[in-house]
């Protein structure tokens, strides 16, 4: 079982992290359903129906179960910068060394 930090990740990245055959973390799933369903999807300019598909699918292949984590909080003041979270950063990727005084 792999526990990954998740929230702004999309199934775009899950498919080619996990389900894609071939990618580095792919413990043998070679779905032809899932294969057919991010072609669509990555050409579809309305994606969502084809991600919602993938996770139904997903979860009752038993490939990946998506559960819920508690938000983190994070806070600083103005004496340190380098702490900033924002969709492109997300805190799970803030980074002690990248800290430094203000």
């Amino acid at each position: 079982m792999l526990d990954v930090p998740a929230g702004f990740d999309t199934v775009f990245r899950y498919y080619n992290l996990f389900w894609r055959p071939g990618s580095f973390l792919n413990l043998g799933v070679n779905d032809p359903v899932i294969n057919h369903l991010i072609v669509a999807g990555s050409r579809s300019t309305t994606p969502e129906k084809y991600w919602r598909q993938i996770t139904a699918r997903v979860v009752t292949q038993a490939y990946f179960l998506p559960s819920v984590i508690a938000p983190t909080y994070w806070y600083s003041n103005n004496k340190v910068k380098g702490v900033a979270a924002t969709l492109g950063r997300l805190p799970e990727n803030l980074h002690a060394a990248d800290w430094s005084p203000a």
